[in-house]
């Protein structure tokens, strides 16, 4: 896959003006001019010799990896100016332990699972193996079920679940997953489009960034198409600093490396190709995303952003289960304030309940209710500021300032194993499209399916045989 570049790289020509520190010889300049030095631009084609060399022309890998490297001591050379900053503002004031921390990119995962409730474990490995960030997942409804899962069996520790259509008869379901640390609230869209789900985050003071979730079927009418692109374009004069679209478009005839199709102007595929261009979208997947034997692999699952340089490191891994759609791993290149905020843990298994009951016992409610006027909403303002208090009194807490840890499902070293051979088969399918190296990826994905169904029964045996022991564990993995 080809490696994206960093926003700042979207002009088509970034060497053009330069700053001359960067293309002159400082081997005889004093080490004055060198602590002197401010942020860097963008390097030159020939690039400063005390990396390469003296007057040595560079490939443009090399002159990407330098500028990484210079990008990244250009954000920890201000990050310590702030603080010594702020530190010469008060010096008496107490160090901060909770100090912001700077997060530089958020790990995504995607993937079409064609029924998520039976790939389940797998997919709770796999989430614990890279954890992700923001996880996306379409057609997570099953198609033919005897009974409706419960949308807390999609549940996995440490994020919050955004979905759509999860829970009724109409559309496939799409699962939108943030991690807790981000703090995602939910974006309301115009319904007129059947599937999708947006978040939106603060990633800054100044910057925040909208994620939808989207799944168009293949069986979409021209009416669906075109809310389809309304959206779109409404989403490009939005307001936020960073926008991420990710889901399955299944629009297999489009050209992604030229925007072209061979169908005609008034056909879905050259309007949605229009609706992006207009909206100054861009997308970045190049390589197919869906293959099955007899047919040609294809692009369906596309990443949009506004902004060209805004995902780096895509890499295709094999589908999850049975599914023919692969799992997409990339980063997103944003820049985020991380802070620690502390959050209270209450232990209810020692609590004072006999206290805590004679205190509620001891409170005139028809007193309290009639001071109000008996307003249903003071009302019950008045009864929850009180079993506060007398949690906070009768039940032992502690206040908590670390983040929560991601839930990790560990699977046995041999299926783990067999889960890598896995993935590497289906690349190979996707290179070569031959049929022999198909029947290959279907046989591990197989393996893998029983040995993940093995794990889990094994698990529960374990968790069963303690229960009594370890109850607590028990009741982790049951809620969970």
């Amino acid at each position: 896959m080809k490696d994206k570049s960093h926003p700042s790289w979207a002009d088509p020509n970034p060497f053009e003006s330069l700053p001359v520190e960067l293309c002159a010889d400082t081997s005889e300049q004093p080490k004055e001019h060198e602590e002197k030095k401010g942020i860097h631009n963008m390097p030159n084609t020939y690039c400063d010799n005390r990396q390469f060399g003296k007057n040595k022309q560079t490939t443009t890998k090399e002159r990407r990896n330098s500028c990484n490297k210079l990008r990244k001591d250009d954000i920890e050379l201000e990050e310590k100016q702030l603080e010594d900053k702020n530190m010469n503002t008060n010096n008496n004031a107490p160090i901060n332990k909770q100090a912001k921390k700077y997060q530089h990119k958020l790990k995504c995962f995607y993937t079409n699972a064609d029924s998520l409730v039976n790939k389940m474990t797998e997919f709770r490995a796999r989430v614990g193996d890279i954890a992700p960030d923001i996880i996306v997942v379409t057609e997570a409804k099953p198609k033919n079920a005897r009974y409706m899962p419960l949308v807390a069996e999609y549940a996995v520790e440490g994020y919050d679940m955004f979905r759509l259509n999860m829970d009724c008869i109409g559309g496939r379901g799409i699962i939108l997953y943030t991690s807790t640390d981000l703090e995602a609230e939910p974006y309301e869209v115009d319904p007129s489009f059947n599937e999708i789900v947006c978040a939106k985050m603060k990633l800054g003071p100044e910057e925040d960034l909208l994620v939808a979730a989207v799944y168009r079927s293949p069986n979409s009418t021209a009416e669906n198409n075109d809310d389809l692109n309304r959206w779109l374009s409404r989403t490009g004069e939005l307001k936020f600093s960073h926008k991420l679209i990710i889901g399955d478009f299944n629009y297999p005839d489009i050209n992604w490396e030229t925007w072209t199709t061979v169908a005609s102007e008034m056909s879905s595929n050259f309007k949605f190709i229009e609706s992006l261009r207009d909206s100054y979208m861009y997308q970045h997947i190049d390589a197919p995303t869906r293959g099955r034997t007899g047919q040609n692999p294809s692009i369906l699952d596309l990443i949009i952003t506004n902004e060209e340089g805004m995902v780096s490191d895509i890499m295709m891994e094999g589908p999850l289960g049975k599914s023919d759609h692969s799992c997409i791993n990339f980063d997103f290149v944003c820049r985020r304030e991380k802070t620690c905020r502390p959050r209270t843990k209450y232990y209810y298994d020692k609590a004072d309940y006999a206290g805590m009951a004679e205190d509620l016992r001891k409170i005139d409610w028809k007193s309290e209710f009639e001071a109000v006027e008996n307003d249903p909403d003071r009302s019950y303002s008045i009864l929850l500021e009180n079993l506060q208090r007398v949690q906070d009194m009768y039940v032992p807490h502690k206040v908590i300032t670390g983040n929560r840890k991601r839930g990790k499902v560990s699977l046995p070293g041999k299926t783990l194993r067999i889960l890598r051979k896995k993935h590497r088969a289906w690349q190979r399918f996707l290179e070569t499209r031959e049929g022999e190296k198909y029947l290959e990826y279907a046989k591990l994905r197989n393996k893998v399916r029983s040995e993940t169904r093995k794990a889990k029964k094994m698990l529960e045996r374990e968790f069963t045989k303690e229960a009594k022991l370890n109850p607590r564990t028990f009741w982790h993995y049951v809620s969970s």
